[in-house]
């Protein structure tokens, strides 16, 4: 996979990016820390920068709106009301 990112154009790496990269979100909630730890230790230092920036765009003011959906169960009108007073929604 590595390879052929490299070698390939800007739509291909693209695709990689957002398909290839992004899976690795999925794996590590699937596998145990320590496996988690040895599999991105063998991860490229290419994609591991990828699923770096992937992960820190992801802390966007979406995770607090998904954040509040899974730990409080409530309505989005309730949650808008919470997000709008502590005017974490910017």
């Amino acid at each position: 996979m590595y390879w052929i990112c490299k070698n390939g154009n800007s739509y291909i790496r693209y695709i990689i990016e957002n398909l290839f990269v992004r899976s690795f979100d999925n794996l590590r909630k699937n596998l145990k820390p320590q496996q988690w730890k040895f599999l991105y230790q063998e991860i490229p230092r290419d994609f591991r920068n990828v699923y770096y920036e992937q992960t820190e765009k992801d802390k966007g003011p979406l995770s607090n709106i998904l954040h509040l959906i899974k730990t409080e169960n409530i309505s989005s009108i309730c949650i808008l009301k919470k997000l709008i007073k502590r005017k974490s929604f910017c």
